[in-house]
């Protein structure tokens, strides 16, 4: 796609800009809304979506989230899953299952039953940990706080598939920490609690990582500015209006859903009834 040269603006219209990019996806999104109906809107694909839950959930409700386009990451509260738990995990196609150290032989051969199973683990957990696991599979490990170089060598180690970084919100993030980013192995996914990020606008390093925001951060000038990295996440919040979600997938027609169950107040119910109509939007 060809790349048109940015041509800088004085501030004044910088946030006139702003403001009417802002009011443009406003009056999409009210005009949606007021038409006075809640039909599913048409969607080109079923977004991908990304499920996050803790190990306590309902075998039964886990078994209802096992469907095609569904990837989930289960939060552990240590490394001993029930037998439950196992039994529905293998349902899933793609998971990702936290675990720390130390991990017994025990804990470890479980793994055999779900050979699908990817680990989860954070990034100051000793190499050797996810070695102990039997059988190649993808694993994903997260960075908390800032991304120094030391940090970023301990992820290197660990040979990721995946890595997940989430800066503090207070976190001044700078050229350098998005260049490691860019160099570390694997897929990149950087979990911004808002945006802008500071200097992680788009450049060509930011071709191989994703970019995962609240959806209460979605507008269009948003879109516009991080259009060079390789997807957008959208984390759906508690009570997000199945016409917001509409609007963003018109828009946003390659992005990915997130739905964490761990946090305060989320419904399962929810989460169902916002799957239903996503499945029942697409091709209308």
């Amino acid at each position: 796609m060809r790349q048109w040269p940015k041509i800088p603006l004085p501030s004044g219209l910088k946030n006139i800009s702003r403001a009417f990019a802002q009011a443009i996806f406003l009056f999409v999104t009210l005009a949606h809304a007021q038409g006075g109906s809640h039909a599913p809107r048409a969607i080109v694909r079923l977004p991908h979506l990304t499920i996050v839950v803790h190990e306590d959930i309902d075998p039964d409700v886990l078994r209802s989230l096992a469907k095609p386009n569904v990837t989930l990451w289960l939060k552990t509260r240590s490394n001993t899953l029930k037998d439950s738990t196992i039994e529905r995990l293998s349902d899933f196609e793609q998971v990702y299952i936290q675990i720390r150290s130390p991990l017994s032989a025990v804990d470890a051969a479980v793994f055999r039953k779900i050979p699908r199973a990817g680990l989860w683990i954070n990034s100051v957990e000793p190499v050797a940990l996810s070695r102990r696991v039997p059988g190649p599979r993808p694993l994903a490990v997260e960075v908390a706080g800032a991304l120094t170089e030391m940090s970023a060598k301990q992820v290197s180690g660990h040979r990721p598939t995946l890595v997940l970084w989430k800066p503090p919100s207070d976190l001044d993030v700078d050229d350098a920490m998005i260049d490691r980013l860019s160099k570390l192995p694997g897929r990149k996914l950087l979990q911004a609690a808002s945006w802008p990020v500071p200097n992680a606008g788009c450049s060509q390093s930011n071709s191989h990582t994703s970019l995962q925001l609240p959806v209460a951060a979605y507008n269009l000038e948003l879109l516009a500015n991080t259009s060079c990295f390789a997807l957008r996440r959208w984390l759906i919040e508690v009570g997000t209006a199945v016409d917001t979600i509409d609007v963003l997938l018109s828009v946003d027609r390659h992005a990915e859903l997130v739905f964490d169950l761990t946090i305060q107040n989320s419904s399962i119910d929810e989460l169902r009834s916002m799957i239903d109509h996503l499945r029942a939007a697409v091709g209308r």
